[in-house]
């Protein structure tokens, strides 16, 4: 092989990796678009200037209650669909009787085993988290749509 059929078969594939890398990224764009972020509404927030009695001035950001509601809700149920797929992730991880058994023939079977018990530790430390959001977004919706109720007020007469 000369000098010319190796500098030919270099570009070829240098040409190669160029489109596929080309055409990755154009799939990843293309998939970016799936997404679902809520926090991104087209709508800003108004904001409020509030004077305190010192003179100082601060702005606020006044947002509809009935959208922050729906923005929990959006939020507890990607979480409730995160903490499925990790409980999923968990099962499959359990360390079974074919993992103690490869972690007793296999050289190296305890630092297998040893893997695997950290990446079933890990999960559950993500599972426990994401149960915990879950129960702060349900507890923050219970407290909005308290909020959000109409009051009705008598008078005696």
């Amino acid at each position: 092989m000369g000098m010319e059929e190796f500098m030919r078969a270099k570009s070829i594939r240098l040409f190669g990796f160029t489109i596929m890398t080309g055409l990755l990224g154009l799939s990843l764009a293309a998939h970016a678009g799936d997404v679902v972020n809520p926090a991104a509404k087209n709508t800003q927030p108004a904001l409020v200037n509030m004077t305190n009695p010192a003179g100082f001035v601060t702005q606020l950001a006044v947002m509809d209650s009935g959208e922050l509601v729906e923005q929990l809700h959006e939020l507890r149920s990607m979480q409730i669909i995160r903490k499925q797929a990790l409980a999923n992730e968990l099962e499959a991880q359990q360390f079974d009787t074919g993992d103690r058994l490869l972690a007793l023939v296999m050289p190296g079977g305890l630092l297998y085993a040893s893997y695997k018990k950290a990446a079933n530790i890990r999960v559950k430390k993500k599972l426990d988290e994401v149960s915990e959001q879950i129960a702060a977004y349900a507890e923050g919706l219970i407290m909005m749509q308290a909020r959000l109720r109409p009051v009705t007020i008598a008078r005696l007469e």
